[in-house]
């Protein structure tokens, strides 16, 4: 475990500013003037900081459900038969999220689908797997969280059996002929990422001080603290300390002491920023027995279903959702598109991002299964011109 700081120099001097009520959050925040009176009333009259009033108004979008899928584009005609895919399925908590949809998408298509284990700390263990899966000529296989430097090697192998690999949860990565779409890549990990650091900014009235929470050798992790500290760089009067986890504390969940450490090396961090919910079990209760209920705030991306109850408890602020679901019928869109012929956007983007806030209600199991829109499956099927 590592920790860097990142020191805030060239502080601008706020007017009064008041963030509006957050309603979802049930949070609120007024300011005073220098001689202690309440300037609400001003700020009410619109001198609101711009950064601020851009960050509440991203949060309120992404309080609400979305309606559309982000393709509009058909297919050319109905997908051929005989068709599989195959999931190479991580041991980390919520690497099964992506089979329903997987399992639920191909089989509207009416194609194969199956699933190989394998370990994150073991790299050994996905490259028999991409092995394995190869033995099955499928279509294409689906590779999370894993970085492309742990399989480069199988491409060649993968390229000449005209097999796809469709990587999900990954940072920034090269794209060819083989390796497809990416998913849940750059472009969606910065969307759901600045919509965190807008809860922060906002929530504080452009003053939030956090402690940033990733483990950098999981790609989309990197990636989100990537997005945390640019948005954050740009709110003035913010600052952030990263505290970077490693594979073996993700495995045995000691991240959960290093970020209680942490807060209590440097009290005045008022907010917790987590990349991956799973990977701080226990947080709610480990904050309570250091005395740090009252004093930290929790905000994250990828929510467990441990994150999302404690949000629902009014023990962690609030967790975006991840769309599991919804990734998996992109894997199957963009596999289609490839056979067809047909442009897709490279590195994804335009996945849903919903916002799960304290003090509203919400359904625990609906949001750590993400599934919206709604009807979001029959939105593909249509694009596919397929039917019941």
């Amino acid at each position: 475990m590592a920790i860097k700081r990142s020191s805030r120099l060239g502080k601008v001097a706020l007017s009064a500013v008041t963030v509006a009520l957050l309603a979802a959050a049930g949070c609120s925040s007024t300011a005073r003037s220098e001689d202690g009176s309440n300037s609400g009333d001003a700020a009410s009259s619109g001198q609101v900081s711009g950064i601020v009033a851009d960050a509440q108004a991203s949060v309120d979008e992404a309080v609400e459900a979305p309606a559309k899928i982000g393709v509009t584009e058909p297919l050319k005609s109905s997908p051929a038969q005989g068709g599989s895919i195959v999931y190479l399925k991580p041991d980390a908590a919520g690497g099964e999220l992506p089979i329903p949809g997987l399992e639920e998408a191909t089989k509207a298509i009416g194609w194969g689908f199956r699933t190989i284990n394998f370990k994150l700390a073991e790299p050994a263990t996905l490259v028999a797997g991409m092995q394995e899966a190869l033995g099955y000529k499928p279509t294409a296989v689906v590779i999370p969280s894993s970085p492309i430097q742990v399989w480069q090697n199988q491409i060649p192998a993968y390229e000449q059996a005209g097999v796809k690999i469709v990587p999900l949860f990954l940072g920034q990565i090269e794209q060819n002929e083989t390796v497809l779409g990416n998913l849940q890549g750059p472009a969606d990990v910065a969307a759901a990422a600045k919509v965190v650091a807008d809860y922060v900014i906002a929530n504080s009235d452009g003053q939030g001080k956090a402690l940033v929470v990733s483990a950098p050798d999981v790609p989309a992790e990197a990636a989100f603290a990537d997005t945390v500290h640019k948005r954050l760089d740009e709110c003035s009067d913010c600052s952030y300390t990263d505290l970077e986890l490693t594979t073996p504390q993700l495995a045995d969940g000691s991240g959960t002491r290093a970020v209680v450490s942490a807060l209590q090396k440097d009290p005045s961090i008022g907010y917790i920023m987590n990349a991956y919910g799973p990977q701080l079990p226990g947080l709610p209760g480990a904050l309570a027995a250091a005395g740090l209920s009252n004093k930290v705030k929790t905000v994250g991306y990828y929510g467990g279903p441990a994150d999302f109850a404690a949000v629902k408890a009014g023990q962690v602020d609030a967790y975006t959702s991840v769309p599991f679901t919804y990734s998996a019928y992109q894997v199957v869109d963009i596999v289609l598109r490839d056979q067809q012929g047909i442009p897709f956007e490279p590195n994804d983007g335009g996945v849903p991002v919903q916002l799960f806030v304290e003090g509203t209600d919400f359904d625990v199991d609906a949001a750590t299964n993400y599934d919206q829109p709604a009807d979001a499956l029959d939105q593909f099927k249509a694009l596919w011109k397929v039917s019941d």
